[in-house]
């Protein structure tokens, strides 16, 4: 063996020993964090009851959920536009149904009667009628 193997040997002696040692200081403190942990639960479980009638205080002071009047002026202002707004498409879009409703049966009559020959006139435009 030479003083470069004799050198290597003992540095890997030293590393491996510094390994085992972190991994122990690792197991260490893992078990303090969990022991303190532990130890800390009670409070924490003791503190909880209050903490949550502080929150209940909080929300009851906040009151209800607010309406639009609590909201403001302005926003219920711009509220009640988006409404009438809405309402104005909602009018116009009926509207075009409607006269595109009148325009095909229009359209269907025209073609119904085109197709009807000279001695069908007499016919009713219902083919299901007697």
């Amino acid at each position: 063996m030479t003083d470069g193997d004799a050198v290597t040997a003992v540095l890997l002696e030293r590393i491996t020993a510094l390994e085992q040692a972190l991994a122990e200081a690792q197991g260490t403190a893992a078990r303090n964090a969990a022991r303190s942990a532990f130890v800390e639960l009670p409070a924490a479980s003791a503190q909880a009851p209050q903490a949550a009638t502080g929150r209940r205080r909080w929300l009851a002071r906040l009151g209800p959920p607010a309406g639009y009047e609590r909201l403001g002026r302005r926003f219920e202002h711009l509220l009640r536009l988006a409404e009438e707004q809405a309402a104005d498409v909602l009018a116009a879009a009926h509207q075009d149904a409607d006269q595109i409703r009148a325009t095909a049966r229009a359209d269907a009559a025209k073609i119904r009667s085109a197709a009807l020959s000279p001695d069908d006139a007499q016919r009713p435009a219902n083919p299901d009628a007697p």
